[in-house]
């Protein structure tokens, strides 16, 4: 097997062929991504490649990019749950350009998902070919390929079938050093960047490992069952928490936006967002079935990778011939099981199975789209494909399986490269006219109902037309984030996991203009939104937006309201609670540039040097200068004038835990306020103002990131000073027998 190489004098191990088969057979799969094209439609342009964009020129300043200050008033960027600033690939983004990287990153997680499969299945069935036809499987499948537009799903793949095989290690042969690994393979499954998947992969792992110890307890004495449960679960556990400890730079920052989002109030109908219907499954037979984006034909519903489930037709008859090994082998009915379960709660609330999941299963309410869980059936027909394959291959010699591995791999390549279109790189550099227009600069964009211009370009149904003209079009529009390649900031944009605050505002101005109310301007002010764009032909009926310019389509309008980034208010109010904010900030009254909607919650201690601004009259105070001498990514210096009177500077930055603010070296009080953006009491006179962020949960994470891999480093460094010592210790035993026997 694998001997083809000797007949031209090349001597490659078993190993290494099936290395050099998978890295072929994941060029076949994305075959355009190394003809100069890059990964443009859906998520990759409208969210990824704009995102690492910004990720790029903060790594090429010399700083990790803490905050966006892009989209919706700002947001967390370190803290995003779908960025992975702290994974071992991101130093590469500094020496390639964001479409690049990917590719790159793309392709090299389809290849490791191959590898480690290979090597998951192998530790089965001692079969390289049939290791080899259930790898090319998973890394073929649908649900992989398709997904190639949401990189950090594809990403964090690998490590299911890798963490499953470290397992497998540890439960046969217990061992430090495979704790170790199995550490630092959850810490990179985390820093992956897809909390769901990582849910997934860690979740059916547990399972996986207590149907595995479970066998292994039936063989023991029942008197020390007890004893051999905890000497086995204990160094697992301690793995599991080394490994979100190697994390923590991630994991804690996320749980803090988390708590800032609106996903801690998501209920069971809003999580069934993308579903499998069961007529959807004869795709696992015609893939093209229900027609496809590629053809401009799909007719199912929602989109056609969320339920992509198609790994060819020979693997579903390696399926069938694992069936034999059911009754024999409990690990291949678990996977029989693994597949069952998965298809049916990814057919989300109608299956009735998800429903109940989503209110008792640990976590399960924080992430929606039950037809993810077709992840699981993946990977569960991988490994059952090769448990057949065995069977199958161990009847005939080379030429049968490489045949067989043909048979597996054609289909999956004849269907992986409609998934993805792609455009020539060049295409990317376009820039729209409306960001170079100097009536446009300064202050942030605003598109309201952004989301009919996103259907228009972007279909379920029909990837539509790739041309230049279609291609420039879509970036004309701006609509998130397009605009954050060419570092426009905007009130709008796209976030998985927002700050809730500035998107109800948002949300709040898009409302107020729909019905024609004036205060619909004084709202856009609050997040600085400058220039108003409107993708129509229709007018935009409000007194306070000027007609700025009309240009291939787009209308532009500036708002005449508009307060800059920073501003002096004359006095505050306090109000507590959603609803009466929310009341206040649309009443006609109600002008940002004169007060200052005050929020603190429980704590009354800070209240105090709000007293002197609380309930002042406005009359007679004179204008007060704030200008911005320094701004950054995550920082601002500001000049302020107060006067002769404290005053309270209002900064137009989403309000975050992290944000520190300091009046000429001493700190300030930072107060949440108009619902959504930064407050500050300054005191009488001309002040230097510093606005920082250095988030507290980024900081604590770090902290504990660097414990963890240096304690894996000291680890690894001890583990191979001992096994360097043994080897030595051998050669001198046989030096010594070699002496005795002379």
């Amino acid at each position: 097997m694998f001997n083809i190489f000797r007949d031209i004098g090349i001597k490659f191990s078993k190993v290494t062929c099936a290395y050099l088969l998978f890295a072929l057979f994941g060029v076949l799969l994305v075959y355009p991504l190394f003809l100069g094209r890059a990964l443009y439609w859906g998520d990759i342009l409208l969210y990824f490649e704009p995102m690492h964009h910004f990720e790029r020129e903060a790594l090429l300043s010399g700083r990790i990019p803490l905050w966006n200050p892009y989209l919706l008033g700002g947001q967390p960027f370190v803290g995003n749950p779908q960025m992975w600033v702290f994974y071992p690939t991101t130093p590469l983004l500094a020496f390639v350009p964001a479409w690049v990287y990917l590719n790159i990153v793309c392709y090299a997680s389809l290849v490791l998902c191959g590898i480690c499969f290979y090597h998951f299945l192998f530790r089965w069935t001692r079969s390289h070919w049939a290791s080899l036809m259930g790898g090319m499987t998973y890394m073929g499948s649908a649900c992989l390929i398709a997904r190639l537009q949401f990189p950090p799903m594809v990403m964090s793949a690998p490590f299911c079938p890798l963490l499953l095989l470290l397992l497998d290690r540890q439960l046969d042969a217990p061992h430090f050093k495979n704790i170790v690994k199995i550490a630092v393979t959850v810490g990179l499954l985390v820093l992956a960047a897809h909390p769901q998947m990582a849910y997934f992969i860690i979740g059916v792992s547990v399972i996986y490992t207590g149907l595995r110890l479970w066998d292994y307890a039936s063989q023991q004495e029942p008197e020390r069952v007890v004893l051999w449960w905890i000497k086995r679960c204990l160094p697992l556990l301690f793995a599991l928490v080394w490994g979100v400890g190697l994390s923590a730079v991630q994991v804690l920052p996320v749980l803090q936006l988390t708590r800032e989002s609106p996903r801690v109030d998501m209920d069971v109908k809003e999580a069934n967002r993308f579903y499998m219907e069961p007529k959807q499954l004869l795709t696992l037979l015609l893939p093209h079935y229900w027609g496809h984006p590629a053809t401009g034909d799909y007719s199912g519903r929602g989109n056609a990778w969320e339920p992509a489930i198609f790994v060819g037709w020979l693997p579903l008859v390696f399926i069938g011939a694992a069936v034999k090994s059911f009754r024999r082998r409990r690990v291949v009915a678990f996977w029989f099981v693994v597949a069952g379960v998965s298809i049916w709660l990814a057919f989300g609330m109608h299956g009735g199975l998800f429903s109940l999941a989503f209110y008792y299963l640990p976590g399960l309410n924080r992430f929606h789209d039950p037809a993810r869980f077709l992840y699981l059936t993946t990977l569960a027909f991988a490994f059952l494909t090769g448990i057949g394959a065995k069977a199958v291959v161990a009847k005939g010699g080379v030429a049968r399986g490489a045949i067989l591995a043909c048979c597996v791999a054609l289909p999956l390549i004849v269907f992986s490269v409609e998934w993805n279109p792609t455009i020539p790189y060049q295409r990317l550099d376009y820039t729209p006219q409306i960001t170079q227009n100097p009536l446009t600069k300064g202050g942030r964009l605003y598109i309201p109902h952004y989301v009919n211009l996103w259907r228009r370009f972007v279909n379920y149904n029909d990837y539509g037309r790739n041309d230049r003209r279609t291609t420039q079009a879509f970036m004309n529009t701006l609509i998130p984030n397009i605009g954050l390649r060419y570092r426009t900031e905007m009130v709008y944009g796209y976030e998985p996991v927002p700050i809730a605050a500035p998107l109800i505002l948002e949300g709040m101005m898009t409302l107020e203009l729909d019905r024609g109310e004036p205060i619909a301007t004084r709202l856009m002010s609050i997040l600085n939104g400058t220039t108003l764009i409107q993708v129509s032909e229709e007018d935009v009926f409000n007194a306070r937006l000027k007609p700025l310019l009309k240009q291939g389509g787009v209308i532009a309008y500036h708002n005449r309201d508009s307060l800059g980034e920073a501003w002096l208010a004359k006095y505050v109010r306090r109000v507590e609670g959603r609803r009466r904010i929310q009341a206040a900030l649309t009443d006609s009254e109600f002008n940002p540039a004169l007060e200052a909607i005050v929020t603190l919650g429980d704590d009354d201690r800070r209240s105090e040097e709000l007293d002197t601004l609380e309930g002042a009259s406005p009359e007679g105070v004179s204008a007060n200068a704030v200008s911005v001498e320094r701004k950054e990514a995550d920082s601002m210096v500001l000049s302020v004038d107060a006067g002769e009177k404290p005053s309270f500077l209002v900064v137009s930055m989403a309000a975050y835990p992290g944000w520190r603010a300091d009046c000429d070296g001493s700190p300030l009080s930072i107060y949440r306020t108009d619902a959504a953006i930064i407050g500050m009491a300054v005191p009488a006179g001309k002040h230097t103002i510093t606005l920082r962020f250095k988030p507290s949960a980024y900081r604590v994470g770090l902290f504990f990131s660097l414990l963890t891999l240096s304690s894996i480093l000291g680890c690894f460094g001890y583990l191979w000073v001992l096994q360097r010592g043994v080897k030595s210790q051998g050669r001198r035993v046989l030096e010594e027998d070699a002496d005795e026997k002379e």
